[in-house]
């Protein structure tokens, strides 16, 4: 059915781009997300092997620095799956051994390292499975920084003994609630504390 005016004239139908918007105009849009979120991981591998992934280069060179301070030295370093590893002299990470603890002040270095540069840990996970790898540490960047905090380690020892490495003012908080303490003379600080109870 065709559409008439008063005249009973037929209505002539507008012009087809009459009421059609202009697109001419460039549509402009953000090149900067307004949410990003960064993720990588260090993962710990064989007996003495560590990975930094995804990591940017500054962030990796700080970490150099730290895996150099290794008391026995590192063999060298290698890109490996778009990782960056390094590998040290010894078995830091061979449970049951003196190396151990050594091995726990050099993971602190590097939490530390990494949560001073705005990578926080968000998981730790085995992703691999294989008999000689360990866990896979996952870590989120955070800005801005997040607060310096100061870092210990704490490692189990026997039955009834926890090692703290580097954790002074630790024991000096938890005072009333320990047993025996006994620091070890060669190590900077190490007490070796003893539960009144056996925990395990």
């Amino acid at each position: 059915m065709g559409l008439f005016s008063r005249d009973k004239s037929p209505l002539r139908d507008p012009a087809p781009t009459q009421y059609l918007p202009q697109y001419t105009a460039e549509a402009s849009y953000s090149s900067t997300p307004r949410y990003q979120t960064r993720f990588a991981s260090m993962s710990i591998h064989q007996e003495d092997e560590v990975r930094f992934l995804h990591f940017p280069d500054a962030v990796v060179n700080l970490c150099r620095a730290t895996a150099s301070t290794w008391h026995k030295g590192m063999k060298g370093e290698k890109e490996y799956g778009g990782s960056i590893e390094f590998k040290f002299h010894g078995h830091p990470w061979r449970g049951g051994n003196e190396e151990s603890l050594e091995a726990a002040r050099l993971m602190n270095g590097f939490l530390r390292t990494l949560h001073s540069q705005g990578w926080i840990l968000a998981l730790s996970t085995d992703v691999t499975k294989k008999m000689y790898d360990k866990d896979t540490l996952l870590f989120r960047h955070q800005s801005p920084l997040p607060a310096e905090s100061d870092w210990c380690s704490i490692v189990f020892s026997k039955t009834d003994r926890l090692r703290l490495v580097d954790g002074k003012s630790c024991v000096e908080m938890w005072g009333a609630g320990l047993g025996d303490l006994q620091t070890d003379a060669h190590v900077q600080f190490r007490p070796r504390l003893r539960a009144r109870l056996s925990p395990r």
